[in-house]
C-alpha cells in the first residue's frame, strides 16, 4: 500500500462538503458497518462538471470517498461508469483487504449519484452506433457486448441494471447490504492469503531450482579445475624427466 497517496487523500480530501445546487446524491453504508459516504454530482453535455463527497466512519471511508471524487471529477460519464472498487482502491495506492471495504462503499455511492444525475440531466443526442447491453453476469450478454464490439460500426456500452433499492436505507443501508459487502470482505482477504500462500511456494521452488543450479555450476567448476591441474602436472612432469637425463649423461661424461 502506498501510504503517501492514501495519507494524501486523507489529509487533503477532493471536494469534500455539502452538495451543490443542482446535483444528485448517492449514499452508501451507515448504522450496519458505521461507515458511510455520500457523492454528489451534476452532469452536463454527458460530463460530470460538479462533484462533491462527505464521510463519515473510519478514515478509510473519508480517504475512498476524495479518491472516489477525484477520479469523477471532469469526466465523460462513460468513463465515470467505470469507476469501481478496484480503480478507487489503485488511487489510494492500494487498500489492503482490510480497508477494501471503504472502497467499496464509495463505488456504490458513486453508482447511485451517477445514475440519479443522468436521470435529471437533459436528454442528450441519441448515439446511432452505441448499443446499450445489460449484463446479467451469464454469457449471453457477454456474447451479446463481444459481437457489437466485434462489428464494424458498432459502439457496445455495457452495463448492469439495479433491480432492487430500499430508499429508506440509502442513508443507513440494508442489513442484507451490510452482510453482502462483509461476505466480500472475508472472500477477498481468503484470496489474498491463498495468493500470497502461492506465491510464497513458487518463491521456495524458485528458491531450490537456484539452489541446485549453482551446485551444479560448482561441480562442473571444480570437474574443470581438476581438469587444468591435471594437464598442467601433464606438461610439468615430462620436463623435469628430461631435466634428470641430461643431468645423469653429464656425469657419466666427466
Amino acid at each position: 500500500m502506498d501510504r503517501v497517496a492514501f495519507e494524501e487523500h486523507l489529509t487533503h480530501p477532493h471536494a469534500r462538503g455539502g452538495p451543490e445546487p443542482g446535483t444528485s446524491s448517492g449514499s452508501a453504508g451507515g448504522a450496519p458497518c458505521g461507515d458511510l459516504v455520500r457523492i454528489s454530482l451534476r452532469v452536463e453535455d454527458s460530463r460530470v462538471v460538479a462533484v462533491s463527497f462527505d464521510a463519515s466512519g473510519c478514515g478509510s471511508a473519508l480517504a475512498a470517498g476524495s479518491a472516489a471524487a477525484s477520479l469523477v471529477d471532469g469526466s465523460k460519464v462513460l468513463e465515470a461508469a467505470l469507476i469501481g472498487p478496484s480503480e478507487i482502491s489503485d488511487e489510494l495506492g492500494g487498500l489492503s483487504a482490510g480497508k477494501f471495504h471503504a472502497a467499496d462503499l464509495a463505488a456504490e455511492a458513486l453508482a447511485r449519484a451517477l445514475g440519479a444525475a443522468v436521470l435529471a440531466a437533459p436528454a442528450v443526442e441519441l448515439n446511432q452506433r452505441r448499443v446499450l447491453v445489460a449484463m446479467s453476469g451469464g454469457v449471453d450478454s457477454a456474447v451479446a457486448a463481444l459481437l457489437c464490439h466485434e462489428t464494424p460500426g458498432c459502439e457496445p456500452v455495457a452495463v448492469t441494471l439495479e433491480l432492487w433499492r430500499d430508499p429508506e436505507g440509502d442513508a443507513e443501508a440494508s442489513k442484507l447490504e451490510d452482510e453482502y459487502l462483509k461476505a466480500q470482505q472475508d472472500l477477498r482477504a481468503v484470496m489474498q492469503q491463498r495468493d500470497q500462500d502461492i506465491e510464497a511456494e513458487q518463491e521456495m521452488i524458485d528458491a531450490k531450482k537456484a539452489l541446485a543450479d549453482a551446485k551444479q555450476s560448482l561441480v562442473a567448476a571444480k570437474a574443470q579445475l581438476e581438469r587444468a591441474l591435471r594437464e598442467q602436472a601433464r606438461q610439468v612432469v615430462p620436463a623435469a624427466s628430461r631435466s634428470d637425463r641430461d643431468r645423469d649423461w653429464d656425469w657419466d661424461r666427466e
